[in-house]
């Protein structure tokens, strides 16, 4: 009995670009109107996102800052301090 390639082959080959397609975007919209349930946590939240990223984004300059933000416990894998 002869087994034709063609169809094996058209399978794969179909598999192969359908799963080679680049991701659908997700999007949610920005809300202008958002109101956050406890303002005083949304603008401390605001705050420490703020001084945590202004800290990692000039890390070579403010290591220290930047370090400041974590645990004692991660300075070393056994939780031992570095000082």
């Amino acid at each position: 009995m002869k087994y034709s390639i063609l169809p094996i082959l058209i399978v794969v080959i179909t598999t192969t670009l359908n799963s080679c397609d680049p991701p659908k975007s997700v999007s949610f919209p920005i809300d202008k109107n958002y109101k956050p349930d406890d303002e005083q946590l949304y603008k401390k939240i605001v705050r420490l996102d703020s001084l945590f990223f202004g800290a990692y984004n000039t890390c070579s300059a403010n290591l220290d800052q930047y370090g400041s933000y974590f645990s004692a416990a991660f300075a070393s894998p056994t939780g031992a301090s570095l000082s």
